[in-house]
């Protein structure tokens, strides 16, 4: 369980409100909007690997070892942890950026490592996935703090939370439907493709966000 921010309000998640034509409300407003979509990737990637990692491991890259589930999924909690404490000294809008850009390149290098079934890239991959999704996930919860008017918090952060829930369901329901369909391998780059997308998105904006901030 991530430790709540202790920076609550930082510059860099005020200040781009004022640097553009929109009002503080609706900044604030779209940097929450960019907090949940932030937390939906990161659980996105979370509840796949922790779900169908053992399947991605033996059926797409040829392990023969059963024990290599328990790895990847203590390997990558392991690093998840980490990326929550490293992610929490760093400024929200870029630990949410950088992270995200993270989990895309992540993504692709599985993607490209299917082909050939190289082992040591899924298992060099495995701590990257955890650390880049515990970074983007404390920065999604800081910035989602940050946004959130003290009157509507309670309500603000429900509406965080199930949007990562969401999240966490309803891609792996999504993929479980899809590989009795067209198989894994079909299945798995489709999936990767959309978590792809939706983190070179977030880290744009949050990109966007921070560089109008500084200036």
């Amino acid at each position: 369980t991530a430790r709540w921010p202790a920076r609550s309000v930082s510059a860099q998640t005020v200040e781009p409100a004022r640097a553009g034509h929109s009002s503080p409300g609706q900044s604030s407003r779209a940097l929450f909007r960019l907090a949940c979509l932030a937390v939906g990737v990161a659980w996105m990637l979370g509840a796949f690997l922790l779900a169908l990692g053992a399947d991605l491991a033996h059926v797409l890259f040829g392990f023969t070892f059963v024990g290599v589930a328990g790895i990847i999924l203590t390997v990558f909690q392991l690093f998840a942890g980490i990326g929550q404490v490293l992610g929490g000294r760093i400024g929200n809008l870029r630990t949410i950026g950088f992270g995200l850009l993270g989990i895309a390149v992540s993504q692709i290098v599985l993607v490209l490592s299917v082909p050939g079934a190289h082992q040591v890239a899924l298992l060099a991959m495995t701590p990257f996935c955890g650390l880049f999704f515990g970074v983007v996930f404390v920065g999604a919860l800081g910035l989602a703090n940050a946004a959130s008017v003290p009157e509507k918090r309670s309500t603000d952060i429900s509406r965080f939370y199930i949007a990562g829930y969401l999240s966490n369901m309803l891609p792996v329901l999504a993929m479980g439907y899809f590989i009795d369909i067209v198989g894994l391998e079909l299945a798995f780059y489709s999936f990767s493709a959309l978590l792809v997308a939706l983190s070179l998105i977030g880290a744009g904006i949050a990109l966007s966000h921070r560089s109008a901030a500084r200036t």
